[in-house]
């Protein structure tokens, strides 16, 4: 259970990295879309497992 968080933070603060890269390197609009990707896959590993206690915690009740 751990490791899948790590990896998933890890996964998250590499494509940041190479988000930045792209776009100092290569092309800013790449560069911008994958940090893009980044923030969303942060914000989805995020709110997950947050609405997965909500509803099993509704079907307990």
């Amino acid at each position: 259970m751990k490791t899948k968080t790590i990896l998933k933070i890890v996964a998250v603060i590499a494509l940041l990295f190479i988000g930045n890269r792209f776009y100092n390197h290569v092309t800013a609009w790449g560069g911008i879309g994958i940090m893009v990707l980044a923030l969303l896959l942060a914000v989805y590993f995020i709110f997950k497992p947050i609405n997965n206690n909500k509803t099993t915690n509704n079907e307990e009740s």
